[in-house]
């Protein structure tokens, strides 16, 4: 989350934007921007609809906080993260299915008549 609002710091997000790009809760996000904008790390603007978050770059942590997120960016650099597994298609029976298959073709015979 504080990659989000200090590597772009006059870029302004919302809330669930910054959920999204994170991957965190919505509720963790809500949470800590509270906390954030109590200790005055962070400043709110409102357009009647949403309320956008950026870093303060008048707090007097700004600096520090946002060399931090470059040099941790720089270290994640050659670190990315598991890719996804595909998700199953219904049309593709997985290899436990397949294999349970074999299971009770062996146990029951391959005709079964009900």
């Amino acid at each position: 989350m504080l990659r989000a609002l200090f590597h772009h710091t006059q870029r302004e997000m919302y809330v669930r934007e910054i959920a999204r790009w994170s991957g965190l809760a919505l509720r963790t996000v809500q949470r800590e921007l509270a906390i954030l904008m109590k200790i005055g790390l962070v400043t709110t603007r409102t357009n009647g609809y949403q309320v956008f978050y950026r870093a303060n770059g008048k707090h007097v942590l700004f600096a520090q906080l946002q060399q931090l997120v470059f040099k941790s960016e720089r270290c994640l650099l050659g670190k990315r993260k598991p890719e996804k597994r595909q998700r199953q298609s219904w049309r593709e029976p997985s290899e436990r299915k397949r294999s349970n298959a074999k299971r009770r073709e062996k146990q029951y015979g391959s005709d079964r008549n009900i």
